[in-house]
């Protein structure tokens, strides 16, 4: 039934399905029978767990802040299987590996190397995961299937890949799941170990062609030149703009982020960009190189906002005449009819039983924390006690923190977001004092955190959660539960 719908829907696509066939690929795996995966605890199990915890003077939490369940329910849809799940974990121990030869060879190990789907790469600092759910809304609009391909994920692994807007059919993602566990076990044996993010990309590549999903929006996870995405070949790509994010890996001046960001730009291929000033220039620069249709979306001056600058770009990928000629369904779609749409952990506001306001946001880097802070010192919002939580992993910069947070909220408490990569709650407090900040409070637990910058912002106040993606994922299921979802 669900395929049956999901064939009308996309009644009246232009692409080919047989793009998806695939020269030498053996026959689909017999199916077995889907084991649901794992998804979070129940809600209300995590929250009476962690709030237990509450030293007896803040027992009074329990009464002033009563579970509700307002805002949107628990998220309980299946993910994936559970031992995928395990085994994709496993991965991560083998950390991020810039360059395309193990992703190649998953692809070869899956047949997936010969495909000739309609890519479409989004790469950039900032925004990247909003700008590519919007191109893929603007696809389906136009009666195509789109698959959407983004990282990270807040709570569901299953946030990474979307198919026409939502989740894949599970019978697809078990098979999916078994065919790329099965190449990885052969890679290996030749001495071969792809990473989480290229297992992952591979599994997303997998689940698209069981779907015959297309064109494909592919988010970039760091950089773009050696990035596990980078080994299709697009038809269209997006650099959104050029922060100072991933030094470590992308370069410590600006010129050999550009470069490494640049690496997906093909010749004769359009690649859409809000970026300004220096950078603009290097990406012409770039561009002139290679040989590729460089699409400036914005004005080089004055700067612009990122949902301004994300909405630009989207309008400009919607409306321009030679993708138009290619993807015919585009003609459906007005430029000016294009939305952003709100993704899980992007500036979302819930309102607790008491009346105090918290603002959730996975900005982990100076440019998104300019971005926020901007916001509250723009937007009109009627709250004087402004309490900042914050929490970050190790490779981010704390003075980049203090220097664009710090003037927009009132008292600063530091937690710890959850993962291996997570910088102590003490380390990121010290760094803070270091430069100038006064640090309220120190909790390592990020859910009593929590707690406790709700009781210190207090009924009229409001309560600013930001830093990491892994800190949104601690903090976003208790909040559905605590609080009411509004916007």
């Amino acid at each position: 039934m669900a395929s049956e719908e999901r064939d009308k829907k996309d009644e009246g696509r232009r692409l080919d399905p047989g793009l998806w066939d695939l020269e030498g690929r053996p026959e689909t795996d017999e199916a077995r029978v889907p084991k649901v995966g794992t998804t979070y605890h129940t809600l209300l199990e995590f929250c009476h767990t962690h709030i237990g915890k509450l030293d007896v003077a803040d027992r009074e939490f329990r009464h002033e802040y009563e579970i509700e369940h307002r805002g949107p329910h628990a998220d309980r849809r299946p993910d994936l299987p559970e031992d995928f799940a395990t085994f994709l974990d496993d991965r991560s121990r083998f950390g991020i590996k810039v360059g395309l030869d193990n992703m190649r060879a998953l692809l070869k190990a899956l047949h997936l190397d010969r495909m000739r789907v309609p890519v479409i790469l989004v790469g950039g600092t900032n925004g990247k995961g909003t700008v590519a759910t919007a191109i893929g809304d603007a696809l389906g609009r136009a009666r195509y299937r789109p698959g959407v391909y983004l990282s990270p994920h807040v709570e569901r692994f299953l946030e990474r890949i979307q198919v026409s807007g939502g989740d894949p059919d599970l019978h697809a993602l078990h098979e999916a799941c078994d065919t790329v566990r099965g190449a990885v076990a052969r890679l290996e044996g030749a001495g071969v170990h792809p990473t989480y993010f290229e297992v992952a990309t591979a599994l997303a590549l997998e689940v698209f062609r069981r779907h015959e999903a297309m064109p494909l929006v592919m988010e970039v996870g760091l950089g773009g030149r050696g990035d596990a995405t980078n080994a299709l070949e697009p038809m269209a790509c997006v650099i959104t703009n050029v922060g100072s994010d991933h030094a470590e890996h992308l370069g410590r001046t600006l010129a050999e982020r550009v470069r490494e960001k640049a690496g997906i730009m093909r010749p004769g291929v359009p690649c859409f960009t809000a970026a300004q000033g220096e950078a603009l220039r290097l990406l012409k620069r770039h561009a002139l190189d290679v040989g590729a249709d460089l699409v400036p979306t914005v004005p080089e001056h004055p700067a612009v906002g990122a949902d301004e600058a994300a909405l630009a770009i989207v309008r400009s990928f919607v409306g321009h005449g030679p993708l138009r000629r290619v993807l015919r369904g585009l003609d459906r779609v007005d430029p000016a009819s294009v939305r952003l749409p709100r993704l899980p952990g992007r500036r979302e506001r819930y309102v607790t039983s008491e009346g105090t306001l918290v603002l959730l946001d996975v900005a982990h880097n100076h440019e998104a924390w300019a971005s926020l802070a901007e916001l509250l010192r723009t937007e009109p919002i009627p709250r004087e006690r402004r309490v900042l939580l914050c929490g970050i992993v190790r490779e981010k910069d704390p003075r980049a923190l203090a220097v664009t947070m710090a003037g927009q909220v009132g008292p600063v408490h530091v937690t710890r977001p959850e993962g291996e990569r997570a910088l102590p709650a003490e380390d990121l407090a010290s760094a803070l004092r270091a430069e100038g900040v006064a640090v309220a409070r120190v909790e390592e637990d990020p859910v009593r955190g929590l707690a406790e910058a709700l009781l210190a912002a207090g009924p009229d106040g409001m309560v600013v959660a930001v830093g990491s993606f892994y800190l949104a994922s601690a903090l976003r299921p208790l909040l559905r539960e605590v609080a009411r979802y509004v916007f």
